[in-house]
């Protein structure tokens, strides 16, 4: 009997970037994410995995001061990364 490979998608808001994964079934992948900056800071970007189909934030991390999240635990499906804007200390 052979196990059937499953499939982790991920795209970025706005269709920008893709990847795909092959998981082994039931396997779990770990998801870094670095945002890029002509030098502004990087860090307390709130960074969502979104469902791929609904959309629904099914985690929200915020980066770290070198601009990196990494997302752990997840599954086969497919996945939608998406940066919030970040706010300043005055809320704008």
């Amino acid at each position: 009997l052979l196990a059937r490979a499953e499939q982790l998608n991920v795209r970025t808001q706005g269709g920008f970037s893709e990847f795909s994964q092959e998981l082994k079934p039931g396997e779990k992948a770990t998801m870094t994410v670095y945002l890029k900056s002509l030098g502004d800071p990087v860090l307390g970007f709130e960074v969502a995995l979104r469902d791929g189909r609904t959309g629904k934030p099914l985690q929200v991390l915020s980066s770290n001061e070198h601009g990196i999240v990494n997302f752990t635990a997840i599954g086969a499906g497919d996945y939608q990364i998406a940066v919030q804007k970040k706010m300043n200390d005055r809320g704008a």
